[in-house]
């Protein structure tokens, strides 16, 4: 059997800064047909981080809310949280109510977050521990 290479496109997507790119963008290769970026303000970004062990997901939004989803299914749903603090590539957060106990600490930077929620509601607790990237 003859193998043939197959030609490929596709198109990549990047969220920048906005001051990220002031000239023009010049495709290299004739085969691309697209080149797309998006400015995304600080008040609008999400972090993700999972924990490879239990399968948890933690997405952390700028704008002082956050969802955790595990595998089993669970899902925190979008929570407002009490307290969110960012100091340059780390970012804190400490949240209680009624139905949710929640603390978490991540670095932006390295990609590591140690978070721990307690769902009262649904008798549930979730880890994300994300060692992010080393090196």
């Amino acid at each position: 059997m003859k193998q043939k290479l197959i030609p490929l496109e596709f198109s990549v997507i990047t969220i920048t800064s906005r001051d990220w790119q002031t000239g023009t963008i010049r495709l290299t290769n004739e085969k691309s047909s697209a080149f797309l970026t998006i400015a995304v303000p600080p008040e609008s970004r999400v972090y993700c981080f999972r924990d490879s062990i239990t399968g948890a997901s933690l997405f952390i939004n700028a704008n002082n809310t956050f969802r955790l989803i595990d595998r089993d299914g669970y899902n925190s749903g979008t929570v407002w949280t009490r307290q969110m603090v960012f100091e340059k590539n780390n970012v804190s957060i400490w949240h209680q109510d009624q139905r949710f106990s929640f603390t978490c600490n991540a670095n932006l930077k390295t990609g590591f977050c140690f978070g721990w929620l307690i769902d009262r509601t649904y008798g549930k607790s979730c880890r994300v521990l994300d060692p992010g990237r080393s090196g």
